[in-house]
């Protein structure tokens, strides 16, 4: 398993743009959520590395960014120059006052989002949940305020790709501890064509992979503001998902400006989300619901409402 962890945290910068690669954390607090982001861009509209740490907690939203020149990247490490370290095992770094230094638990569950034909054929970015099952421990501050975290639920993604075809897409990652149970969803919108969506869904030791070719334009797509709804099926069952944004105080909004093409993408993303699942079978239904899942929105344009951070 660590080798397929560091192999799905690898940097994929060829060392030329157009090019965009994103390595992120995040982190459900006993009472908040926390999102960490290291990016790698080279393109004529953005080019270097760079951090961001948002804190979402009791006292409200904090925010810090921090860049760093693409020559300071050591070889041979997903992330790592003088500041800031990144590999299967370890995160450190800082953005502004904020500072951390976390060790990284993977467990067993694995599930792979994109089909690995469409990452071979180079459609858009691909994404890979390389710590999909995982837990942190260590320490995060902002400041003089400090918090040290003992086997928080985390999920560690990467995404890499020279262009974004997408008009906007949807994420989200929930655990439900009850269950057994972690999720994770992603939807693509392409224009005018169908939604894609990929899911995958470990309760206990089952795995239901709904990621495949045939399952991407399977799903039925509802969309709305703050919220959407997918509904899928394969042969182990019907699967509807409902992930739900919670008030803008607790939305964290953010522009992603595309490093080859300068195309301006507002992201609302929360750690502190509604979702339920209700997966449908042999004449039965279950259902597993948490208000601490990590859920975004995005799309192309500007933001209507305060932006947090901008890349």
């Amino acid at each position: 398993m660590e080798h397929r962890v560091t192999d799905d945290l690898q940097r994929r910068w060829p060392g030329r743009g157009p090019w965009d690669e994103v390595w992120f954390l995040e982190v459900a607090l006993p009472q908040g959520s926390l999102w960490l982001r290291y990016t790698l861009a080279d393109g004529p509209h953005r080019r270097g590395l760079a951090t961001w740490a948002i804190l979402n907690g009791p006292d409200g939203m904090r925010a810090e960014q921090q860049r760093f020149r693409l020559s300071s990247l050591h070889p041979g490490v997903p992330i790592k120059n003088d500041s800031l370290l990144l590999t299967a095992h370890d995160a450190r770094g800082r953005a502004g006052d904020a500072r951390w230094s976390l060790q990284l638990t993977h467990g067993r569950r694995r599930h792979r989002m994109v089909p690995a034909a469409m990452e071979r054929l180079g459609v858009g970015r691909t994404y890979v949940p390389a710590g999909f099952d995982l837990t942190v421990s260590g320490d995060v501050s902002f400041g003089d305020r400090r918090w040290v975290l003992e086997a928080a639920p985390a999920v560690l993604g990467h995404i890499w790709g020279a262009s974004n075809r997408t008009r906007g897409w949807a994420w989200g990652h929930a655990r439900f501890p009850d269950d057994d149970a972690i999720l994770e969803l992603l939807v693509a919108r392409l224009g005018p064509l169908p939604a894609l969506t990929s899911l995958g869904l470990w309760i206990g030791d089952e795995h239901i992979d709904l990621s495949g070719l045939r399952h991407l334009p399977r799903a039925t797509v509802t969309w709305g503001d703050d919220e959407m709804v997918v509904r899928t099926r394969s042969r182990q069952g019907r699967v509807q998902v409902r992930c739900r944004l919670p008030a803008d105080q607790d939305v964290a909004t953010v522009h992603y400006v595309d490093p080859g093409d300068g195309a301006l993408r507002t992201c609302r993303n929360s750690g502190r989300s509604t979702v339920e699942v209700t997966v449908e079978r042999g004449g039965t239904t279950r259902r597993m619901v948490t208000d601490h899942a990590a859920f975004e929105l995005a799309a192309l344009g500007g933001a209507e409402r305060a932006v947090l951070l901008s890349d």
